[in-house]
């Protein structure tokens, strides 16, 4: 099945992506590279996308594997569309690998990323994210009017690509935690791996770095939920970013830069709420 997605690579995700613009245009998430013997210890969570188990790789590698429950794009109900979660963190998974290994190669030659500070439409968000690819950091020199060096001091949760899981282990790791799941026994499960965050006191500068880097780079957010957020603050559900060559429904110009400013005023409100 996973032949036919289009967002997927079958290639191992080993050392730097391609970078050129038709790689960002058609971004594709490589495969994880070790193990597909992952021993699902911890049931942290689910929601409608799928579920998320701790787990380790080869008995030393702690990791964070998010099993999707839907391997097709779901029929529109009512005419209304529904975004496809696997489609949509295999996207953003691969353009943040790209955009990681395009500032690792500014800072190594010297040369940085010149971004336009505070987009507002597609075109300026579409702009910044060419400025990563191979030709965008090429034809860059000298900048244009406006645009600022982008050096971002944030640490972005590491996706390791994606993976295979057959039903009747994941049943037998549900089984063990005592939740309950329609899930076949007979049915290979496609899953995305991260590097496991634990969970710390969320502290709001570090969220906010990271929303203002998410936005940058052309990325509109959904409204702000805490729950999406381990560590000192990094994101850990990639369903919350939308890439700007997503569906309009879900990239939207008129509440790209303004739904920006109010995630940081949510943001500002849960600190508040979180000192009473």
């Amino acid at each position: 099945m996973s032949s036919t997605i289009p967002f997927v690579s079958q290639e191992p995700n080993v050392g730097d992506p391609p970078l050129g613009w038709e790689n960002f245009l058609h971004p594709k998430l490589r495969r994880f590279p070790g193990s597909s013997e992952f021993e699902l210890e911890l049931y942290l969570g689910g929601g409608v996308d799928g579920f998320v188990f701790k787990a380790k790789v080869d008995e030393q590698h702690t990791v964070a594997v998010k099993i999707f429950y839907h391997d097709r794009q779901p029929e529109p109900v009512d005419g209304v569309s529904f975004y496809w979660p696997l489609e949509r963190e295999s996207i953003n998974g691969a353009l943040l690998l790209m955009i990681h290994a395009s500032l690792q190669r500014a800072a190594s030659t010297g040369r940085p990323i010149y971004l336009l500070p505070g987009p507002q439409t597609k075109k300026e968000a579409i702009r910044n994210l060419w400025a990563f690819s191979n030709e965008g950091h090429e034809q860059c020199e000298p900048p244009p009017q406006y645009f600022q060096p982008f050096t971002p001091d944030v640490q972005i949760n590491r996706c390791l690509g994606w993976t295979e899981l057959g039903g009747r282990s994941i049943i037998r790791a549900l089984n063990r935690a005592r939740v309950l799941k329609d899930m076949d026994s007979d049915k290979t499960y496609l899953a995305i791996v991260y590097e496991f965050v634990p969970k710390e006191k969320l502290q709001v500068d570090t969220i906010l770095s990271q929303l203002d880097f998410f936005y940058a780079t052309g990325f509109h957010h959904v409204p702000f939920n805490p729950s999406n957020w381990l560590g000192k603050g990094v994101l850990v559900d990639f369903s919350d970013i939308i890439w700007p060559f997503a569906h309009p429904y879900e990239w939207n110009e008129r509440q790209y830069a303004k739904g920006h400013k109010l995630d940081h005023a949510s943001v500002r409100g849960f600190e508040r709420r979180a000192l009473l």
